[in-house]
């Protein structure tokens, strides 16, 4: 699989990528596998290639809602490169595909050193926060 399948990777600048390629591997995403689990600490950075990542927050009352969604033109775990790395919600496989993987250790260390990679990753962390602020606001209903 190549890594230009997905966006987020494609748009790097040619030093970034230079020096994330060699540590990228790529994975197999099996329907309904559990990536991260709210609470816990994210090892990895997930760059999907096709299918789609579910971020799902739990409620309550035991229910659970789509928060928002990773596909091939984004990054799971860009926020534990950024501060803390434990994971907010639960992710989940909706859509199966592949995925290039990245430890989040080398992902920080990126972050730290170019700040224009930095930049990336916020915006691509705001979008997220946007996505997840809509659809909660679209199951309020009018």
């Amino acid at each position: 699989m190549s890594y230009f399948s997905n966006a987020l990777l494609t748009s790097l600048p040619p030093g970034v990528f230079e020096y994330l390629s060699p540590h990228l591997r790529t994975i197999e995403l099996r329907r309904a596998a559990v990536i991260a689990t709210a609470g816990e600490p994210l090892t990895h950075a997930y760059f999907p290639h096709c299918g789609i990542l579910s971020l799902v927050a739990r409620l309550e009352g035991g229910q659970s809602v789509e928060a928002a969604m990773v596909g091939r033109d984004s990054v799971f775990g860009a926020s534990a490169a950024l501060g803390d790395p434990t994971a907010l919600n639960d992710t989940v496989v909706q859509l199966p595909g592949s995925a290039s993987i990245l430890e989040i250790a080398r992902l920080r260390a990126v972050a730290e050193r170019d700040s224009q990679f930095r930049t990336l990753l916020i915006r691509h962390e705001q979008t997220l926060f946007v996505q997840a602020l809509a659809i909660q606001w679209m199951q309020r209903g009018p």
